[in-house]
């Protein structure tokens, strides 16, 4: 407890957050969207910190066009998909969340920020399962999944399949935009849409690049370059310019845009 107030004292913005959070733990996002649900001030924080940027919003409303498809791969409780919805109210979003917890969260907050999207608690990998597998909570943070493990306790079932499949199902033959972050599974993600990739049905792509999670997941940023590279897709910032491999090899986390050609 001391250890948290000291935390807390040392940062001023910190300490205006928590106060905020204990007088309202709903939390106004850059969007004007608001987020409720949080398991303590710990997410809250981390959700302040981490959503997305002006610049990053500003992306958005220059990228999605009128009535644009966006897929949110990893909607957690939704922050993503209401700032796509506050900058392109027109936009059709479909959020996939495979965690029961973040899913009913998720359909909590969009529904209070009356966001009209299409929601699909399932988990997208490189193949179709034909049962649903296993995951287990990551430690520490409720809200994050892993696939489980030997020695893991309370597993959770997921359905699980892939991004070309579910396009076939629902005669999806273009994406405006697909927003991946799945705690470095996105290699699967990409593998799982090879047919929509390979003939430039997708045209942006916005994804989470975190070499700790890579790791974490037998991956790294090396194979997660030559996964979207061997679809003809380019690695670029939000401000357009180009990234390069060894830059992103040596960031703790950064949110870049793939796309055939330049932004």
């Amino acid at each position: 407890m001391f250890n948290k107030i000291r935390t807390v004292l040392k940062n001023p913005r910190m300490g205006i957050a928590y106060l905020r959070f204990r007088m309202n733990p709903a939390l106004s996002l850059h969007s004007k969207a608001k987020i409720s649900g949080f398991t303590g001030f710990s997410e809250y924080w981390g959700t302040f910190l981490n959503q997305p940027s002006h610049e990053e919003l500003d992306f958005l409303k220059q990228t999605i066009m009128t009535g644009a498809l966006v897929v949110d791969v990893g909607a957690n409780i939704g922050v993503f998909s209401m700032g796509v919805m506050r900058q392109s109210p027109t936009t059709k979003v479909i959020a996939f969340e495979p965690s029961p917890f973040n899913y009913s969260r998720l359909a909590v907050n969009l529904r209070h920020n009356k966001v009209d999207a299409c929601l699909c608690q399932k988990a997208l990998s490189s193949h179709e399962a034909s049962t649903v597998m296993k995951f287990a909570e990551t430690k520490d943070s409720p809200s994050t999944m892993h696939f489980a493990e030997i020695g893991d306790r309370d597993t959770i079932d997921v359905s699980v399949t892939t991004l070309d499949a579910y396009c076939e199902s629902e005669n999806i033959s273009e994406i405006d935009l697909l927003k991946i972050d799945v705690e470095g599974y996105e290699c699967d993600v990409l593998l799982g849409a090879e047919r929509m990739l390979r003939k430039g049905a997708i045209k942006h792509i916005y994804i989470e690049v975190c070499p700790e999670n890579l790791s974490r997941t037998g991956n790294s940023v090396g194979n997660l370059w030559n996964t979207w590279e061997q679809f003809g897709y380019q690695a670029y910032y939000i401000n357009g310019q180009i990234c390069q491999l060894n830059d992103l090899q040596r960031i703790r986390l950064q949110n870049i845009v793939l796309r055939r050609g330049s932004i």
